[in-house]
């Protein structure tokens, strides 16, 4: 069961570091590379809860149901102390996803020249 806290507060931390990297890129002005990020961190966040918990529940296997109930108790406590700041900073990491995918959508469409977005009509026949 320690393994998995451990493991979960190492995440997290990781989980931590990348959305600081992506909203640092945010800054810098690097959209899509904060958006990558972003993307990343929000999307690996609540699948390594997910296997975390499994990981929890298959460890609590056992054959007394005394035993079984403890590591269990044990295991969801690692688990929630270890996944809030992962969940949260995927929670964050969204926000910086929106943002980042909106200025890049914006971006392309002042990179278009105006005649091209507008549509050009031929000469007259």
């Amino acid at each position: 069961m320690i393994a998995v806290g451990i493991t979960l507060l190492v995440l997290s931390v990781l989980s931590v570091c990348a959305f600081v990297a992506a909203v640092v890129a945010c800054v810098r002005g690097r959209w899509r590379l904060a958006v990558v990020i972003s993307r990343t961190v929000t999307l690996a966040g609540p699948t390594i809860l997910l296997l975390a918990l499994a990981a929890v529940v298959a460890l609590a296997a056992g054959s007394c149901c005394a035993s079984k109930a403890t590591k269990l108790s044990m295991g969801i406590s690692e688990w929630m102390n270890g996944g809030v700041v992962l969940f949260l900073s995927a929670l964050s990491s969204v926000v910086v996803w929106v943002v980042g995918s909106w200025r890049l959508r914006v971006a392309r469409r002042t990179e278009q020249p105006a005649d091209q977005s507008k549509g050009t009509t031929g000469g007259t026949s």
